[in-house]
C-alpha cells in the first residue's frame, strides 16, 4: 500500500499496531511455552511495536515507498538466553515452528578485525497451521522480527546504543582500541561461559554414572554439580529444587559429610519416610528427602539444623522431630 498523505500513514499505522498487538500477545506466550517445553533456559522474552515516530524516521532514512510491506521489524521480539549454543538451538526451533522468510547472524557481517553488534535475526510469520484455533488466520500474512542474543551480546548492544555509536567509523580514533578490546573480551567471555557449562555437564554425567554403578568414594569432590547428579540419579521422579540443593550442599560441607554418609542415612530411613512422612503423597523434593533423612539419624546435621529454627514458632515441630528421631534410632540400625 502506497501512502499518499501523512493522515493515511497514521491511520494505517494505528490499524497495524492493533493487529500486531494481538500478534505480540500470542507470540510472547508461544515463545515462552516453546522454550520451556524444550528445556532451553532463557533470561527474558520481550516485545515491542515501533512507535509512529520511529516508523516515520525509518521510512525517511530508508526512502521506502511502500513502508508497511518493506519495514520488517514493525513488531519485534527479543529472546535473551545464557549461552551461545542456545542461540543456535532457539533459531533451529523457530525454523521448525514458524514460517521463516529470512534469517541471518549479524556476527557474520563483521570482518575478522572488526568489533560491533552481534545478534541472530529472524524474519518470520505465523504459519496457517497455527490458525484459526489459536489466532485469526488473517494474521498469518504479517511478518515480524525475532532477535536472539546471549546476555553478553545484549550488554554490548545496549551500551553501544546508549553511547549512540552505530559503527566503528563513528568512534574517535583515541577510543577505538578500547572498544575493540572490550568487544573481544565480551566475545571471549561468551565462549568461556560455554566451556564452563560444558564442563558442568561433563561432571554431572560422570557422577551420575558413578552413582548408578555404586562407585562413590569418600575422596570424590562434593560440589553443586556432583550433588545434583547424585540426587538426580537417586530420585529421578522427585522435583529438583536448585535453591534447596544449594542450601543442602552448604549444610553438608559445614559438618563435613560425604555422599556415602548421606546415602547410608537415606537407606536407613527410607522405609520410615515412605510409610510415615509420605504415607499420603510424595511431597519431598530431591534435597528435601535427604534433609529429612539426615535430620532423623545424623546428630551433627540435626543439631546444626536445629540452631536455625525459630523455637518461638516451631517448638512443637522440634519436639515431634525429636520423638521421631528416637523412634527411628530404636527401630533401625546403622
Amino acid at each position: 500500500m502506497i501512502m499518499n498523505t501523512e493522515e493515511d500513514l497514521s491511520k494505517e499505522y494505528k490499524e497495524r499496531a492493533f493487529i500486531f498487538g494481538r500478534i505480540s500477545t500470542y507470540m510472547n506466550v508461544e515463545l515462552d511455552s516453546l522454550l520451556h517445553i524444550n528445556q532451553i533456559p532463557f533470561l527474558t522474552i520481550t516485545s515491542r511495536i515501533k512507535t509512529l515516530e520511529s516508523f516515520e524516521e525509518k521510512i525517511d532514512r530508508k526512502e521506502y515507498s511502500n513502508p508497511f510491506d518493506q519495514v520488517e521489524d514493525f513488531c519485534g521480539f527479543r529472546i535473551i538466553c545464557y549461552y551461545r549454543s542456545d542461540v543456535l538451538k532457539i533459531s533451529k526451533l523457530l525454523n521448525e515452528e514458524f514460517d521463516i522468510l529470512e534469517s541471518f547472524n549479524k556476527e557474520d557481517l563483521l570482518r575478522e578485525n572488526e568489533f560491533g553488534y552481534r545478534s541472530f535475526h529472524i524474519i518470520a510469520k505465523i504459519p496457517k497451521s497455527r490458525t484459526p484455533q489459536l489466532i485469526d488466520e488473517a494474521y498469518s500474512q504479517y511478518k515480524f522480527e525475532i532477535q536472539i542474543r546471549t546476555i553478553l551480546m545484549h550488554a554490548w548492544a545496549e551500551i553501544q546504543h546508549k553511547l549512540a555509536y552505530k559503527n566503528e567509523h563513528q568512534i574517535a580514533l583515541s577510543m577505538r582500541k578500547e572498544f575493540a578490546f572490550l568487544s573481544a573480551k565480551l566475545e571471549e567471555s561468551d565462549f568461556q561461559f560455554e566451556r564452563l557449562k560444558n564442563e558442568s555437564g561433563r561432571i554431572q554425567n560422570e557422577f551420575r554414572t558413578k552413582t548408578e554403578q555404586q562407585q562413590i568414594s569418600v575422596t570424590d569432590d562434593l560440589n553443586l554439580d556432583s550433588l545434583r547428579a547424585f540426587l538426580q540419579s537417586k530420585f529421578p521422579d522427585r522435583k529438583e529444587d536448585l535453591d534447596g540443593i544449594t542450601r543442602l550442599l552448604d549444610q553438608l560441607k559445614e559438618i563435613q559429610l560425604d555422599l556415602n554418609e548421606v546415602l547410608n542415612a537415606y537407606k536407613r530411613t527410607e522405609g520410615y519416610i515412605l510409610t510415615h512422612l509420605e504415607k499420603d503423597s510424595t511431597f519431598f523434593t530431591r534435597s528435601g528427602i535427604i534433609r529429612a533423612a539426615l535430620n532423623l539419624v545424623n546428630d551433627d546435621f540435626w543439631n546444626n539444623y536445629r540452631k536455625t529454627v525459630d523455637m518461638d514458632k516451631y517448638a512443637d515441630w522440634v519436639k515431634k522431630q525429636e520423638q521421631q528421631r528416637e523412634f527411628v534410632k530404636k527401630t533401625t540400625s546403622d
